[in-house]
């Protein structure tokens, strides 16, 4: 710039110097020439130089008024930046050291950090930080989770408990449920269901309060499936414990007299009447019934057998079976089989009569077991 100074000042008068503070803007005078036609023209231009910070600021004006006004407002502007730092205190300088020295390594400005900082603040709620909103969304979507869609982990959730030999009846309640679950959030990653989507669902249930916590368990199982498989992190489960859910009543256990025991089996469907015989006389539970085979009922030696593996608390027992309900089995019995073969019992009745319908719900209390007289 020496060179272009010294250059401009031998073709005109001595620089101008506009001041504003201690902040000096020069204006050089001098003349462009062009050729045309075969002729030469000349015309005075007045160029304004000056520095602002490192950088070295050019510009050119046909006329002096012009270049004059750029160089006041420029004179301003480096004036007024200069007095806001002179305004630092050591404490505010230290401030401003230590924050472009955090940055630095980032290749961040210190602008643009607070100006992402400030815009990113406005969007959380009161009382969070930013520091905590970038951990939720690290756990939440960390580079190592596969990408999968709320169907696509229904699908090998139930394809997973098919291969591990679940009840027919455990698959139907759980497909059932979980398909409605993925149809209300159609193309949707697993990843992003947050606690208030699902309270949305639950609430939106025309169910009952035990039907609710029912759906709510089968989507655990969904979320803890996911997790095994990598789809979740481990902390999603929280969305799930945040779900309210409302109390449950205690309903009135249904105890059936002899007769009226009688007239239940009397009026039942024959498919049915094995299923509520063993769950009334022999107390086993219905997911036990769900999975009984013929070949684990002996009549002769007048015992039922309850695998392990079918057993809800793991341990195989053999429960005796009485006098009544030996003969209320003995023209369903057959060597081998599922002795639950009614599969759809939750969807209508379980029988009629002259005058009588029987709801198989009717005949379960709250735990799934019969009681009677």
């Amino acid at each position: 710039m020496k060179a272009e100074e010294a250059e401009l000042k031998n073709e005109g008068p001595k620089p101008i110097e506009v001041k504003k503070g201690s902040v000096r803007v020069k204006i050089y005078q001098g003349t462009k020439r062009f050729t045309k036609n075969g002729k030469t023209y000349t015309y005075p231009q007045y160029s304004l130089c000056y520095y602002n910070g490192a950088r070295r600021v050019r510009k050119r004006f046909p006329s002096l008024a012009k270049a004059t006004k750029a160089a006041k407002d420029a004179a301003g502007k480096l004036a007024r930046g200069q007095h806001e730092v002179l305004r630092l205190s050591s404490a505010d300088a230290a401030i401003y050291i230590q924050a472009r020295n955090l940055l630095k390594p980032l290749r961040i400005p210190l602008n643009v950090a607070v100006s992402e900082f400030v815009a990113a603040r406005k969007t959380l709620p009161d009382g969070a930080t930013l520091s905590e909103a970038t951990k939720f969304f690290a756990q939440r979507n960390p580079a190592a989770l596969e990408k999968r869609t709320i169907e696509e982990v229904v699908d090998e959730l139930l394809n997973a408990k098919a291969g591990a030999k679940r009840s027919q009846l455990h698959l139907k309640d759980l497909e059932g449920r979980l398909n409605q679950f993925s149809k209300a959030f159609p193309n949707y990653l697993i990843a992003g269901v947050t606690g208030t989507m699902i309270q949305q669902y639950i609430d939106n249930l025309d169910l009952s309060a035990r039907s609710k916590w029912n759906h709510l368990r089968h989507i655990g199982a969904l979320f803890r499936f996911a997790i095994k498989r990598k789809y979740l992190s481990k902390e999603s489960i929280d969305e799930l414990e945040a779900v309210e859910m409302p109390d449950l009543e205690d309903g009135e256990i249904h105890i059936f007299t002899p007769l009226e025991m009688s007239e239940v089996l009397t009026v039942a469907c024959p498919g049915l009447v094995p299923w509520l015989a063993i769950g009334g006389f022999a107390g086993l539970r219905s997911a036990e019934l769900a999975r009984l085979d013929w070949s684990e009922v002996n009549l002769q030696e007048r015992h039922i057998t309850v695998a392990a593996d079918k057993a809800k608390t793991g341990a195989r027992r053999a429960v005796p079976l009485s006098d009544n309900l030996s003969a209320w089995l003995q023209q369903y019995a057959r060597p081998h089989g599922e002795v639950m073969s009614y599969v759809n019992w939750w969807n209508g009745n379980a029988g009629s009569g002259p005058g009588v319908k029987v709801s198989v719900t009717a005949a379960l209390n709250p735990t799934g077991k019969f009681e009677f007289a």
